[in-house]
């Protein structure tokens, strides 16, 4: 758990349902969920070479999405579009390694919608942490 940030109750009933279609039981969900709330994570050399493909544009992407005022999934995805042509990237090499630092996973539900869920704390905390 992170300090200051409790696992409410309300944010893994929303979860829920961004789990529930891409999982097989009820203890993947549970489990995907968790992770979540995980402090740091043990990258495999597929997940830390989408990390690194990011890395020298680190600064900008942590400086324009800590810039969001009204933090919801419509407006953090237009962030993450901004991102991408302004780096010139896919939304794949800016959504993978993004999921990747704050659900653990590369493959999983929309990164927008996961962040608004979260919270833009708990976003922030993880992708310092975990970058």
């Amino acid at each position: 758990e992170f300090k200051n940030i409790k696992i409410e109750k309300n944010i893994i009933l929303k979860l829920i349902p961004l789990f529930k279609k891409r999982s097989s039981s009820i203890e993947e969900i549970q489990e995907k969920i968790f992770k979540i709330f995980e402090r740091s994570y043990n990258y495999k050399s597929e997940e830390r070479n989408a990390l690194n493909t990011l890395n020298t544009h680190k600064s900008f992407v942590i400086k324009e999405i800590s810039s969001i005022v009204d933090w919801n999934e419509y407006i953090i995805d237009e962030k993450l579009k901004y991102i991408l042509e302004k780096l010139d990237l896919k939304f794949k090499q800016l959504g993978q390694p993004l999921r990747l630092i704050i659900s653990g996973s590369l493959n999983g539900p929309s990164v927008s919608k996961l962040m608004e869920i979260i919270g833009k704390d708990l976003s922030l905390k993880k992708i310092n942490q975990n970058w």
